[in-house]
């Protein structure tokens, strides 16, 4: 514990060392966006200091094939940016004693609210601000949804309540319908429309008039527009593609609809780092020092994770803020809450980190990679597969995280024992006192800690989720290609047999022995493997979540015919003594019942 309290100590002296951008910043941002310039579709940055700013700019194009330059009225898309007005709200009516943070959020709610929950300790709000209520994922159309598809707060809340699977304040899980749950506790208290809350309260006092919130945009016509001239990108070293507008029409839309042009995202992020607390925000500048105070850290450490809803991110300083993806735009904002500098970025490509993040290390330097500890302090071997806790852990789509989880290796460099590698370039380096830096290679850099849960099981805390290590990775991703394997070998079987009767008349197989014509009818159920692995897998990859619930049960049902059949052919075919059909029947029956039953009726 000591040795963890120099290292945040030291973290704190260098903030003050390292906070003040550099004086000739301008040139040092133009030349890094120059270098990487291939890699561009618009960037809008700026850089400030209380309310001065000393940095704004804007490069690249709106619309790359009309030469549609970005400038100060170009609109993007804030992303989970947009999360701060929910918490700022939410302080608002704490400051005022309408809200208390560590009382059930459910004494604020309507009865038909938070019915899933599978732990007797209450879920607070203090918790829905730090992602450790316990929800898992939620199904929700971000990628799908269109505008006659929002509506209103409280009845997409209801639809798509996810299920209680950790213990509150357990477990770091990233939820957009807890954060939509804190919006809708907003709407409840003050009686009106959040999206109107919001106007009334932060940007009309800000004089934030270019800045759309609700669902649909249409809170502000102007910047609903202007969002319409903007086309979004995806660039690596593959190419450009083009996305075209990609408007999100998020449903749980307090936690990643808000658009502005950079300018009204600067002056929200003064409002915020305004250390003296003069401004519309809050009333007391003493909610401004509660605001930024800690209320979660890396396991029982002094490293701040999260500040009543503002991640805490490890530069040369310690900076707060919150970034956003959404499926056309990236933007992120982050500032010292000691000295009231910070910077903003907007980017029109989806999930871009060279500039959205690279460019709050450009200009505050990096963490300090140093072990802090003594000499002797090697990082353990945390090589292994993780999967995230930001996922299904039970329902029809709990499988999907086998799909999505993060691998890491050991250093390719001989003896190298406090580096480990990551796919596609990146790195993760050991920092001392259980520390680690993960680099992606594209300009992000975020800390990771070492913790150990109640099983002893190995587990990497980040910034917005947690990375659990899982012994059993590799033979369940076994499984799942061997299902994938017996897939494909089922769909040969299906056209050798399909031109088989091609070439023989309906007669002959009349004619054809008992035996035979009982053969081909269970030969014919290779069928069913094919048609529920295409389920199973449409199930995982869809988010649609009109169609979830219906590929759901037919799944399910189709499984248990599935099994049966399966059972009954593997009987035939062992009496028979066709031992590869056998073992094929039995194995396709058995990961049904391991993937799609356990999953669905554990629900």
């Amino acid at each position: 514990m000591k040795k963890q309290f120099l290292g945040f100590i030291f973290f704190m002296f260098s903030g003050l060392l390292f906070a003040m951008p550099n004086k000739d910043i301008s040139s040092q941002i133009e030349n890094y966006i120059k270098e990487r310039e291939l890699g561009l579709a618009s960037v809008a940055v700026a850089v400030f200091d209380g309310e001065e700013t000393l940095y704004e700019n804007y490069f690249g194009y709106a619309d790359i094939d009309k030469n549609l330059a970005a400038d100060k009225d170009t609109v993007y898309e804030w992303g989970s940016a947009s999360k701060i007005l929910v918490w700022v709200s939410v302080m608002q009516l704490w400051e005022e004693g309408k809200l208390d943070l560590e009382k059930d959020v459910r004494e604020y709610l309507p009865d038909a609210f938070v019915k899933r929950l599978k732990f007797k300790k209450p879920v607070t709000m203090l918790q829905l601000m730090n992602h450790t209520a316990g929800f898992q994922e939620c199904l929700y159309e971000n990628s799908w949804a269109e505008e006659k598809d929002i509506k209103p707060l409280d009845e997409t809340l209801l639809a798509f309540e996810p299920l209680q699977v950790y213990e509150p304040g357990e477990i770091t899980a990233y939820s957009n319908w807890g954060n939509s749950l804190a919006a809708y506790v907003v709407e409840c208290i003050s009686g009106i429309d959040y999206a109107d809350y919001v106007h009334k309260n932060i940007l009309e006092p800000l004089g934030m008039n270019r800045t759309a919130v609700s669902g649909i945009h249409n809170d502000n016509s102007w910047a609903k527009n202007k969002r319409e001239e903007l086309k979004c990108y995806e660039i690596n070293s593959e190419g450009r593609q083009d996305f075209g507008t990609r408007v999100a029409y998020v449903e749980l839309y307090p936690a990643g609809a808000a658009i502005s042009p950079l300018q009204d995202f600067l002056t929200f992020a003064k409002a915020l780092a305004n250390k003296n607390g003069q401004s519309p925000l809050f009333e007391n500048p003493e909610t401004y020092k509660t605001f930024y105070s800690a209320t979660s850290y890396y396991a029982d450490t002094e490293y701040v994770k999260n500040s009543h809803g503002l991640w805490a991110a490890y530069y040369g300083s310690i900076l707060i803020g919150h970034a956003g993806n959404t499926y056309g735009c990236t933007a992120n904002l982050l500032f010292d809450p000691y000295d009231s500098q910070g910077i903003v970025v907007m980017v029109n490509e989806c999930g871009e980190t060279a500039f959205a993040y690279g460019l709050p290390e450009l200009v505050f330097g990096s963490a300090e990679v140093e072990d802090l500890a003594e000499a002797d302090d090697v990082s353990p071997d945390i090589a292994g597969y993780y999967v995230s806790s930001r996922t299904f852990i039970k329902g029809p789509l709990a499988m999907s995280k086998y799909l999505y989880f993060m691998p890491i290796f050991h250093s390719e460099i001989k003896g190298e024992k406090n580096s480990f590698r990551l796919p596609g370039g990146g790195h993760v380096k050991y920092m001392g006192n259980s520390r680690y830096l993960m680099d992606d290679g594209n300009g992000m850099s975020v800390m990771m800690y070492l913790s150990y849960n109640s099983k002893g099981r190995p587990f990497l805390e980040m910034e917005t989720q947690d990375y659990i290590r899982d012994p059993f990775f590799i033979p369940i991703a076994l499984m799942i290609i061997l299902m994938v394997v017996l897939a494909v070998v089922c769909v040969v079987v299906l056209v050798v047999k399909g031109v088989k009767r091609m070439l023989h008349s309906h007669a002959e197989l009349v004619s054809a022995s008992p035996e035979k014509r009982s053969r081909n009818k269970f030969g014919m159920t290779y069928i069913y493997p094919i048609i529920i692995s295409l389920i199973v897998f449409l199930l995982v990859l869809s988010d649609h979540t009109r169609i979830i619930k219906p590929f759901a049960i037919t799944s399910a049902i189709l499984a248990g015919i599935v099994c049966l059949l399966n059972a009954a052919n593997g009987v035939y075919l062992i009496r028979k003594k066709r031992w590869f059909g056998a073992i094929t029947g039995f194995y396709c029956a058995f990961f049904i019942v391991f993937f799609q039953f356990c999953n669905f009726w554990s629900v």
